[in-house]
């Protein structure tokens, strides 16, 4: 696999985890840079280690995973996306980093990163297939994803202060967009 199919290969793959960064980013103001760094380090490395599960997993596994992937990928989603919506909707102050859904939390950032890095299980065994560079591949895809996620998370920091409360709507709509998109493009 040359260079530019690498690069599109990896942008392509990270576009979720930028989506869920800058919904993420939008519904915090201070942001510090361990939690921007967090959450980066958790979508590249889920993107990483899923590429290298899904080369190292065979055919045989993934063709019981790929019957339910999008199944999973679009209820963990519609569940975060739906509790960051009820959020939006209550009477209140706009959310700060006391929140009780923080999406910087480690068990939040577990769920979100295993969501956004699902297709990039099946993406790896794709790779075995033509005989790609598997480690430098599954490295690409983490580098964009980490790269793409720490730019969303300000991205949507400065979009957010410009939003309020009405950021956890949004942001919630997103989730669930994704979600949605997975469940179609597997559907579909």
């Amino acid at each position: 696999m040359d260079a530019l199919s690498l690069l599109v290969l990896s942008v392509g793959l990270a576009m979720d985890c930028l989506t869920v960064a800058l919904a993420a980013g939008m519904k915090f103001r201070d942001i510090k840079i361990i939690q921007a760094l967090k959450m980066a380090f958790f979508f590249g490395g889920f993107q990483t280690g899923m590429a290298l599960l899904g080369w190292l997993a065979g055919a045989q596994v993934i063709r019981f995973i790929e019957k339910f992937d999008h199944w999973v990928a679009f209820g963990l989603l519609l569940a975060v996306g739906l509790h960051m919506i009820k959020e939006g909707l209550e009477k209140g102050d706009a959310c700060d980093e006391k929140c009780e859904k923080n999406p910087f939390d480690t068990r939040v950032l577990f769920v979100l990163a295993v969501a956004t890095s699902i297709d990039s299980l099946a993406v790896g065994l794709g790779l075995a297939f033509v005989a790609a560079a598997v480690v430098t591949a599954a490295l690409f895809i983490g580098l964009a994803s980490f790269t793409m996620s720490l730019a969303g998370v300000y991205a949507g920091r400065k979009i957010g202060g410009l939003l309020g409360k009405k950021v956890d709507i949004l942001g919630g709509i997103i989730l669930v967009g994704i979600g949605v998109k997975i469940l179609a493009e597997h559907l579909g």
